[in-house]
């Protein structure tokens, strides 16, 4: 079973927590969205880890709903085969898909809803519905 250290979103930011490991999917899930959030090639180890999302909202392609929602399919896309490449083999609990909806989108910020599905159905995050 895979473990690691906890992190803690909160609006402020994220912290760590080293008094609850997680474990199981949920590892999967906070993989998941560091992913989302690292810009691709920021990370010396592995430099195809990340999303361009960051970068597509610093230089201007979040200007509509429409572009928002398409650079948010684009970065589900990334972060569910780098994370799937990078779990283990033993792991039988998969993702089967991750999906990006823009919630909140301004000229100063855009905020997600993500939703991962494993292969068995099972759904992590708040399915929204318009």
């Amino acid at each position: 079973m895979m473990e690691g250290i906890k992190i803690v979103f909160e609006e402020a930011g994220a912290r760590l927590d080293f008094t609850a490991p997680v474990t199981g999917f949920d590892t999967t899930v906070q993989c998941v969205l560091v992913n989302i959030g690292t810009t691709t090639g920021t990370d010396k180890i592995y430099p195809e880890r990340g999303t361009r999302l960051l970068v597509a909202g610093l230089v201007g392609k979040l200007f509509s709903r429409n572009q928002a929602v398409h650079e948010s399919n684009f970065a589900a896309a990334q972060a569910k085969i780098f994370v799937e490449q990078s779990t283990p083999p033993e792991v039988e609990e998969r993702i089967r898909r991750v999906r990006i909806a823009p919630v909140v989108l301004t000229r100063a910020r855009m905020e997600t809803n993500v939703v991962i599905e494993t292969t068995t159905g099972k759904l992590v995050g708040t399915e929204l519905t318009a």
